[in-house]
Formats: structure tokens, C-alpha cells, sequence
């Protein structure tokens, strides 16, 4: 391999020989050769076959092509000389941090938003270590059950103020150092003293009813005047001459005029019993009713019915008992009263009053 502009040995030797020769020349003459610089171009380094494999520039960059740019690198470069830290412009992606950082001293975080909702977080956190809370309110409302076997003794008076001035009570309160007599404001239920007190002394009761009801168990004897032979009745009491005297108003039926129909139908069909009475209605206070076979009876006011069809069995009979001052039915002012049988014919009776 030979490098181009580079002399060889014997080119070597020969230009020194050349150089030293101008010297002496120089000297001989007294000539102070002026400094020259003379410009260096590329350095080209060729293979035996001319085929250029770099390129040494004047400023010592070694060119293998002629692009003049960054070359790829292939395997790893180790590199021992750079510096601890080093400047990065950009975003860095970091993808095997671990997912939790320790961190050291303060953090300050000044773009957080002004609220942050987080609603997955469960009801209760759980709290290691000591958390001081200084802004608690003096007193605490406290439920259920509080055990103060742990809190220190306490040595002399301990004054409670704020206590209501009366305070409940559950269950029996043992007290020993009351008086023996209290003062009480108010009314006082007392439900657990027993049915009868004995009482010693006077009793003044000025707010008892003028009489009041005695219980006595047993027998008590009475003595009764013998002068005494009947007792006056008071004033109105009935008596066998007012009782005859009132029977003597009301007369037979109470004093209504009664009237009997007999019943006795020849085949099943209907049958007047009371015409109709100008200014008067006919009322029915009792009937009796047969029939020889299965059937059934209803009674009428002209044509309007006043009671239902009244189911008889064979040989049966329907009764009403006669009461003159009970009416059962009545028919209008002015109409008929009629009854009327299917299934077999109707025998027996009707009374009946006819009256306004």
C-alpha cells in the first residue's frame, strides 16, 4: 500500500540530499529564507488496487465516504469520559421506573387544580402511625360505651358546671347521706303503694263527695220500725185500677178495627181481597197460607207487588202471627189488595186493618 503525495525511501533520501544542498547555499550567500506556508489539500488512502478506502482532511477528520456525515454504529461503544450529568432537550420517556418513588425532603406541587374529586376511595382509610389533629372542637359528642379503666386517678375535687340541674335515673340509686325528709316542688306519681294505708292520727278531708258507696262483706243486721206496715207508691205508679182503666182505652185490637179474609182459592191464580177504599189503605198485620201442592203466593197493591214470590212445599204453610199494631205490608190510598198463587191453589186467611 502506497499513500498518494507521501515519498518513498529512496525519494526520501534524495530530497534530503536536495534540502541540504540549498542550505549550504543559503549560507554561502547569507540569505535568510523567508518563511513560507504552503496549503495541504486531502490525504487519499488506496488499497494495492487504487481503490480509495479514506480520506484525511487538513483538520485530521478521516472521511470512509464521501457524505461528510454521521456514520451508524454497530455493538456496543463504550464510552468512560462523559460527564456525570448531561443536558436533555425534549421529552424523555422513562418505561422501567418502579411504580412507587421514594421521595426526600420537601416536594413542592404548584399546578395542581383547585379541586380534586376522587370518589373511589373506600369510607375509611387506614391511619400507622401517630396523626396529630389540632383543629378539633373542645368538646365531643360520644356514643355508645366508654371504657375509663385506663385514665389516671384523680386527686381532689373535681368541679363539674355544666351539668342540667336535674339528671334521669335508670335502674335503683343507693343513697345514704340524705336527710330523712326532702323538700319536693311539683306533684309526685307514686303507683307502687299499696291498696290500703294505715292512717294514725286526724284525717281532715274536706273535698269528698256528700255520699259515698260502702262495700260490706257479710251480713248486716237492720232494724225495722214495726209501726211501719206499707210503704206509699209514688205519684203515677201503675196499679190494678190504672191497668184496667188503660185496657178499658185500648178496647179490643187495641182499639183497631179488624178485618178477615178466608183464603180458598178453587185452582192457582190471583184473588182480590180488599177492594179499594176511597181515602184508605189497606194494611196486612197476619195470614196463614196452604197449599196442597208445590207453590208459591205474592201479594198486591192493583198491580204492584208487595212482597215476592213466597215459595209453600206441598202441604206447607206460611205463616205470619196477627198483631194489629204491627203492619207488615200496605198497599197505596185508593188501590186494591190482591194475591196471587202459581203451582197449586192458595187456602187459608188474611187480616188486615183498612185506615188511612
Amino acid at each position: 500500500m502506497t499513500q498518494e503525495g507521501i515519498p518513498g525511501d529512496g525519494e526520501r533520501d534524495l530530497l534530503w540530499k536536495i534540502l541540504a544542498r540549498l542550505g549550504s547555499i543559503h549560507d554561502t550567500l547569507g540569505l535568510t529564507p523567508a518563511p513560507q506556508e504552503q496549503p495541504m489539500s486531502d490525504v487519499s488512502i488506496k488499497d494495492g488496487s487504487s481503490a480509495q478506502l479514506a480520506t484525511v482532511t487538513p483538520a485530521g477528520a478521516v472521511k470512509v465516504d464521501g457524505s461528510a456525515v454521521t456514520q451508524p454504529v454497530s455493538g456496543d461503544v463504550s464510552v468512560d469520559n462523559f460527564p456525570a450529568t448531561q443536558q436533555v432537550a425534549g421529552s424523555v420517556a422513562v418505561t422501567n421506573l418502579p411504580a412507587t418513588q421514594p421521595v426526600s425532603g420537601t416536594v413542592s406541587v404548584d399546578n395542581f387544580p383547585a379541586s380534586i374529586a376522587v370518589n373511589n376511595f373506600p369510607a375509611t382509610q387506614p391511619v400507622s402511625g401517630a396523626v396529630a389533629v389540632n383543629n378539633f372542637p373542645a368538646t365531643q359528642p360520644v356514643s355508645g360505651t366508654v371504657n375509663v379503666g385506663s385514665l389516671p386517678p384523680v386527686s381532689g375535687a373535681v368541679s363539674v358546671n355544666n351539668f342540667p340541674a336535674t339528671q334521669p335515673v335508670n335502674g335503683t340509686v343507693n343513697v345514704g347521706n340524705l336527710p330523712a325528709t326532702q323538700p319536693v316542688s311539683g306533684a309526685v306519681s307514686v303507683n307502687n303503694f299499696p291498696a290500703t294505708q294505715p292512717v294514725s292520727g286526724s284525717v281532715n278531708v274536706g273535698n269528698f263527695p256528700a255520699t259515698q258507696p260502702v262495700s260490706i262483706a257479710g251480713t248486716v243486721p237492720v232494724n225495722v220500725d214495726a209501726t211501719i206496715t206499707a210503704l206509699p207508691l209514688p205519684a203515677g205508679a201503675a196499679t190494678e185500677a190504672t191497668l184496667a182503666a188503660l185496657l178499658a182505652k185500648l178496647g179490643t185490637n187495641y182499639g183497631k178495627t179488624v178485618n178477615f179474609f178466608p183464603l180458598a182459592q178453587g185452582a192457582a191464580g190471583s184473588t182480590t181481597i180488599a177492594a179499594a177504599s176511597p181515602g184508605n189503605r189497606h194494611k196486612v198485620v197476619g195470614f196463614m197460607v196452604t197449599a196442597a201442592a208445590n207453590a208459591t203466593v205474592q201479594f198486591f197493591s192493583n198491580a204492584t207487588a208487595l212482597t215476592g214470590a213466597m215459595d209453600i212445599l206441598a202441604r206447607g204453610e206460611l205463616t205470619l202471627p196477627v198483631n194489629p199494631i204491627a203492619v207488615a205490608m200496605q198497599t197505596a190510598v185508593n188501590e186494591a189488595l190482591n194475591i196471587t198463587s202459581t203451582g197449586g191453589a192458595a187456602k187459608g186467611f188474611v187480616v188486615f186493618l183498612t185506615e188511612p
